[in-house]
C-alpha cells in the first residue's frame, strides 16, 4: 500500500519545482467553529486578564497542598485535611485572590485589572500565586491572613463609626 492510495496522507512529488520533494496533502485540517458561543465563552474564561490570575492562585494552591504532604514534622499533620485535600487547595486560593481581587477594587481608583501592563501583570499575577501557594503548604498563613483581612474591616467600620458620630456632633 502506498502513500498515494491513503487519503489525507502526504505525497511526495518528484517532479515538484524547486529543491527536494514537495509534500502535498490531499485533505486540508479542518478549522475550529470560532463561531459558536461556546468556543467564545472559553476564549474570553481563559484569555480575559482578571481570570488568569485565579487560574494562576488555584494551580499554585494545589501545588503548595502537594508541598505540604511533603512536609515531614508531626506538628503540621493535625492541621492536614484529610477528606479533599486539593479542594480544599482549591478553595483557600481562590478566597486569596477574591480578597485580593476585591481589596484593589475598594482601595484603588483606578484599579489595573483591565489595563494592566505585561509587567504588572506578571508583578500582579506571580504575588497571587506566591500567597496561594504558602496559604496551601501552611496553614498557618491563611488562619494569619484572615485574622488580618478581618482586623482590617473592623478598623475601617469602627472608624467609620466614629466619623459618623464627630458628624452627627458638628450638624447639632
Amino acid at each position: 500500500m502506498s502513500p498515494d492510495t491513503i487519503p489525507g496522507v502526504a505525497s511526495a512529488r518528484p517532479n515538484a519545482p524547486g529543491k527536494g520533494k514537495a509534500l502535498v496533502t490531499e485533505q486540508a485540517a479542518e478549522p475550529l467553529p470560532t463561531d459558536s458561543t461556546i468556543f467564545a465563552f472559553l476564549v474570553v474564561l481563559f484569555c480575559f486578564t482578571p481570570s488568569n490570575p485565579a487560574f494562576l492562585c488555584c494551580l499554585a494552591g494545589v501545588l503548595g497542598a502537594l508541598g505540604r504532604r511533603v512536609v515531614l514534622t508531626n506538628q503540621r499533620d493535625r492541621l492536614r485535611d484529610h477528606a479533599f485535600p486539593f479542594l480544599s487547595a482549591i478553595l483557600r486560593s481562590f478566597l486569596v485572590y477574591l480578597t485580593v481581587i476585591s481589596g484593589l477594587l475598594v482601595l484603588l481608583e483606578n484599579p489595573i485589572l483591565g489595563t494592566a501592563s505585561p509587567g504588572q501583570y506578571i508583578r500582579f499575577a506571580g504575588l497571587l500565586s506566591l500567597i496561594g501557594f504558602f496559604v496551601n503548604c501552611d496553614a498557618t498563613v491563611f488562619a494569619t491572613l484572615l485574622d488580618r483581612v478581618r482586623n482590617r474591616a473592623q478598623e475601617n467600620v469602627e472608624e467609620d463609626e466614629t466619623e459618623g458620630t464627630e458628624e452627627d456632633e458638628k450638624t447639632e
